[in-house]
């Protein structure tokens, strides 16, 4: 017996909603390309995932909306090999820091819709 499909579209909302909330405005900034609009918010590496990854003590983890603030998909995602995270001083459009991402991004995609990236950044 099958129940309703879990709607993850909605889920998706919510957690665009709390990152908004509880983050800050920034870019994804790519050589030759338009900056990409996003949310993200910082969140910290818990010490099982230190024991378990290579991670740098200077890394920071930060949670990328997978929603634009417009509300249209993140497109194209975040990418190690070609972005920058650029963030700004609350509040204003001046720029705080620049950031490069580490790692391929990874992301929490139950049932193939992608609810955020996780970013392992450094400054």
């Amino acid at each position: 017996m099958s129940g309703p499909a879990f709607a993850y579209t909605s889920s998706q909302r919510k957690v665009d909603g709390m990152l908004k909330k509880y983050g800050m405005t920034a870019v994804l900034r790519r050589a030759d390309a338009l900056d990409r609009q996003c949310t993200v918010f910082e969140d910290r590496f818990s010490p099982m995932e230190r024991i378990g990854k290579a991670i740098n003590p200077v890394d920071r983890k930060m949670i990328v909306s997978s929603l634009a603030p417009d509300g249209a998909p993140l497109n194209p995602p975040p990418d190690h090999e070609l972005d920058w995270l650029v963030t700004f001083q609350p509040g204003t459009a001046i720029e705080n820091e620049t950031l490069r991402i580490v790692e391929p991004p990874e992301r929490l995609s139950p049932g193939g819709v992608v609810l955020y990236w996780t970013l392992a950044v450094r400054g």
